[in-house]
């Protein structure tokens, strides 16, 4: 149906060529428009609209409500077009049905008001993909004073095509707000294709963006999310708990007066922000994966802040050394995690005001944690590096991860992680610990430069004095559990001197039963055994004008199960002389842990061996053969 048309129309489907599947147009005041669909409608050809709306007279609403799906191609094949010129106007429009665009400026959405207090509303529940240059998925612009713009989107909304936004919403008279809400995903592929753009040109326009969808730009000079104003009282929020991104890199453009952005999702990339006062929080849970550089623009009193729980990644490319900046900032607050820990050194970010200057301000408190990326090594040894062109406050804690996958070297010369080139204590950033990395240390020096550097060096720690204790602890386990041995050695000496005890016997018989009674060979015996010791020790270091004490109180604890078999002679050399001959096997268990120094070391061994005891009257003669295949393991202790 084209023309003009009653106020009130309703369709349950239509297929027309180059033309509207439903059309209404009035032309003089008081005249509401409300179009209802619940069928499917596809249309082709030049200018062909799914549903199409014009009302030129004041006070004249349209309303569009529609639950069917919308198939248009061609040349300004639009799903929606709804347009109102007079004052208080209004464009009300809900979908739940997909609609699809394919053509230049094939849109999902056009929706315009000219006059004053007429203000648009769109509500999207389902998806809209548009395929063509210009094809936007919903297009919204009011001219008139208190024309806002409201825009709720819970569906997909897939553009391909060069200037193919995903959401537009233009105003141009003053007291005319823009509200975005978002809860879908938003995917703008395409030469300079926006997944959201939003401008103000009048006074008393704020823009607010609020998105719990992925928004994403994917094509060439793209923007995830785009948004001007261009008067002071018009400020600009962003606030993110989903996914903003853009395959320039470019992720969020503000223009004009003071943004805000609150993020509690993830965002990657970079932001361009205005030269007024902005302010970026990052909020618990939140992360903001930054590479190239980030415009917070002089001009404005700018704040960066990162909340505890949240995390600013400034490397996330094993394959490049990557140079992250922060330029045009004041102020950068941190309570959360900055890292570039991502397994390669070299990565480098710098925090600047005026690039080469001091004039930006960097405060760490609570939580605030630096992570990088250090190969913990000798002379030469690099890692990446943080710098604040500016004086910095607080404290940072500095929490390294080590690439060397060998061990450390003697380094005196350092390792820088960080510089401050305004004013900062010898104290931020801190080390929680000492990085212990076998035999050496690794600590943080603080080096005045005019201002500060911050770099590793190393020294012999409590590990290197724990080596010649290693052996001793060994030796101490063999000998230990060699008295098992020994006391079985005892034992038969004891009872096979048999000969004061059997022959003092006078009867015969009974001498036979003491015989009989001491008569030990061949015999199998099995013990088990166990011992603690405890040990004190200390050591100093000096080095790097330091003087460092380490206590080496230690305990040892070995644990042996231990058998044998053994075969007894007489009258070897003498005819009152014994030989007894035997073989043995075991298993040890042993550990030595260091009370102060995180250091343990487990000796797991198999023994095995041969011995032989010689007896004639009171001389005795015991030797022993043993040996241990064991293995040695370290562990970190307590």
């Amino acid at each position: 149906m084209n023309g003009l048309s009653k106020p009130f129309t309703k369709a349950r489907g239509a297929l027309l060529l180059g033309t509207a599947g439903i059309s209404s147009i009035t032309g003089g005041n008081n005249s509401d428009i409300r179009i209802t669909n619940t069928g499917d409608l596809s249309t082709t050809g030049f200018t062909t609209i799914g549903i199409y709306g014009i009302l030129i007279g004041r006070r004249s609403d349209l309303e569009i409500t529609n639950s069917g799906t919308i198939n248009t191609a061609g040349l300004n094949a639009d799903g929606f077009f709804g347009v109102t010129t007079g004052r208080n106007s209004d464009i009300k429009v809900t979908n739940d049905g997909d609609i699809n665009t394919l053509g230049i400026d094939a849109e999902g959405m056009t929706l315009l008001t000219y006059g004053p207090s007429s203000s648009i509303a769109a509500d999207n529940s389902a998806a809209i993909n548009t395929l063509g240059a210009y094809a936007e998925g919903i297009n919204a612009v009011t001219s008139g004073r208190n024309g806002d713009i409201s825009i709720v989107n819970s569906g997909d909304i897939n553009t391909l095509g060069l200037l193919s936004n995903g959401i537009t919403a233009v105003t141009a008279g003053p007291y005319a707000g823009i509200s975005i809400v978002n809860s879908d995903n938003i995917r703008a592929r395409g030469a300079f294709a926006n997944g959201i753009y939003a401008t103000t040109v009048a006074r008393n326009t704020a823009v607010t963006i609020e998105s719990s969808g992925s928004v994403r730009a994917e094509g060439p000079l793209g923007i995830g999310i785009n948004a001007a104003t261009f008067r002071r009282s018009s400020p600009i929020t962003i606030n993110n708990s989903a996914d903003i991104s853009a395959g320039t890199g470019l992720t969020i453009d503000t223009e004009g007066a003071n943004s805000f952005i609150h993020n509690s999702g993830l965002i990657t990339g970079f932001v361009d922000l205005t030269p007024s006062a902005d302010i970026f929080t990052n909020l618990n849970g939140a992360e903001f994966n930054a590479s190239n550089t980030s415009r917070f623009r002089r001009g404005g009193d700018d704040l960066f802040i990162n909340h505890a729980g949240g995390t600013v990644r400034t490397a996330s490319a094993f394959n490049a050394s990557e140079d992250t900046r922060f330029t045009g900032l004041e102020r950068f607050e941190n309570k959360g995690l900055i890292t570039m820990v991502d397994g390669r050194i070299g990565d480098r970010f710098t925090i600047s005001n005026t690039p080469g200057g001091t004039d930006t301000f960097f405060e760490g408190s609570g939580q605030s944690t630096l992570a990088v990326d250090t190969f913990l090594g000798g002379p030469g040894s690099k890692s990446d590096t943080l710098v604040i062109q500016g004086s910095a406050s607080g404290r940072n804690c500095l929490d390294l991860n080590n690439v060397n996958p060998g061990p450390g070297q003697l380094n005196r010369e350092g390792i820088p992680v960080a510089f401050v080139d305004g004013t900062v204590k010898a104290s931020n950033p801190y080390l929680d610990k000492p990085i212990d990395i076998g035999l050496l240390k690794y600590e943080l020096f603080f080096v005045p430069t005019g201002s500060g550097r911050f770099e590793l060096r190393s020294h012999a720690g409590g590990g290197a004095h724990v080596l010649p204790q290693i052996v001793t602890a060994s030796h101490q386990t063999f000998h230990n559990t060699s008295e098992t041995w020994f006391d079985r050695s005892t034992d038969l000496r004891v009872l096979l001197a048999r000969g004061s005890v059997c022959e003092d016997t006078a009867k015969p018989a009974e001498l036979v039963r003491c015989q009989e009674l001491f008569n030990l060979t061949p015999g199998v015996w099995a013990r088990v055994a166990g011992s603690w010791l405890d040990f004190d020790g200390n050591a100093t270091t000096k080095a790097n004008g330091r003087t460092y004490r380490y206590d080496l109180g230690r305990n040892l604890t070995t644990w042996q199960i231990e058998s044998g078999l053994d075969f007894g002679t007489e009258a070897v050399l003498a005819p009152d002389d014994i030989l007894v001959l035997g073989v043995l096997g075991g298993a040890v268990e042993s550990n030595l842990d260091y009370n102060a120094l995180a250091r343990s070391y487990d000796l797991s061994s198999l023994e095995a061996g041969a011995y032989a005891t010689y007896l004639r009257g009171g001389f005795f003669l015991d030797t022993l053969f043993k040996a241990f295949f064991g293995t040695l393991v370290f562990g970190r202790g307590h």
